[in-house]
Parts: C-alpha cells; structure tokens; sequence
C-alpha cells in the first residue's frame, strides 16, 4: 500500500472546501436570486392573466351596461313635459271627475291637499277614493297617465269588497306644478 502525503490531503481538502465555498456562493449570490426571480415571474404572469381576464368581463359588462343606457336613453327621449300653473287645479279636477265617469268608478271622494314645495316645481296631492273593479282603476290610471304626464300615482289602496259590496280604492295623485310662490 503507498502511502499518502499529508501535505497533498492538506492542498486537496483546501481545495475541496474552497470549491464548495464558491459553489455555495454561486448558488447564493446567482443562482438562487434567478430562481426566486423566475418563481416571482410565473406569480406575477398568473395575476397579469387573472387581471386581464377580469378586465375582459368588466369591458363586456360596461358595453352591456352602455347599451342598456341608450335604450332607455331613447325610450325617454321624448320631449320634456310643460309643467302647467295651479290655477288650472279646478279643470283638473273636473277632467279627472270625468274620467272616473267613462271607467265606471264611483268617487266618493276627490280632494286636493296642501301644495308641497320643491326647488324647479310644485307639487299638489289630490286624495281620491271611491269603488270600482281593479282592471278599471288600472285602466283610468292608464288614461290618466297618458292624458297628462304631469300627474303621477304616489299611492294606490285597493280592496276587494264583500259579498257584492263592489272594490274599493284609494288613489293619492300627484300633480306637477309650476312653482306656486317665486323662490327668492
């Protein structure tokens, strides 16, 4: 067997200790950051994608959104509504009688309330009760609404009569003015 100098297991240990020295260091000062570097990219790209698919679905629902805009945009684009002055209360009034008539309602009340203020309009609550079947209230509505669209329905009560009692209603209207009083 020969023998092996201790000089050369020195050198030789050295040596293998400094290479794994510089191998650690590699790994730590190169390698190792591009590792991680990549693993932080494929993360990123994953929520990049995930981003853009949600952008995609957002896109979409903006344009549906928008075209749903325009189409009531178009349905109301009639032209604006003329509020009247209250003087004309009275042949409201008397246009609403009348209408009640030709839908064969029974009014057995018909009563204007206290005018309530607002900044660009006025607006006159008229209580109406009465008795009448539902299709004929819903059809006087109907009438009344397309007759003059400055009146709008705030409340309807309607309750079926007993035995051969005939329905009953409760209709709160509201009338859309013209300011009564100057605002100052």
């Amino acid at each position: 067997m020969k023998l092996v100098r201790t000089d050369t297991l020195k050198v030789d240990a050295a040596g293998i200790v400094a290479c794994a020295l510089m191998g650690g260091a590699v790994y730590l000062f190169g390698l190792g950051p591009l590792i991680n570097a990549q693993t932080t990219r494929e993360s990123l790209d994953f929520e990049v994608l995930s981003l853009s698919e949600q952008v995609e679905v957002q896109t979409a629902a903006t344009q549906a959104y928008g075209e749903a805009l325009e189409l009531i945009e178009s349905r109301l684009g009639v032209e604006p509504v003329e509020l009247r002055d209250a003087e004309g209360l009275s042949s409201l009034l008397a246009a609403i009688s009348l209408s009640t008539q030709t839908h064969h309602l029974v009014v057995d009340a018909l009563t204007p309330r206290i005018v309530e203020h607002d900044e660009a309009f006025d607006r006159i609550p008229i209580e109406l009760r009465g008795q009448g079947s539902y299709p004929d209230v819903a059809r006087f509505i109907h009438e009344l609404r397309v007759s003059d669209p400055t009146i709008a329905v705030r409340m309807l009560d309607l309750r079926a009569g007993s035995g051969e009692q005939p329905a009953v209603f409760h209709l709160e209207l509201v009338w859309f003015v013209q300011p009564v009083t100057p605002r100052g």
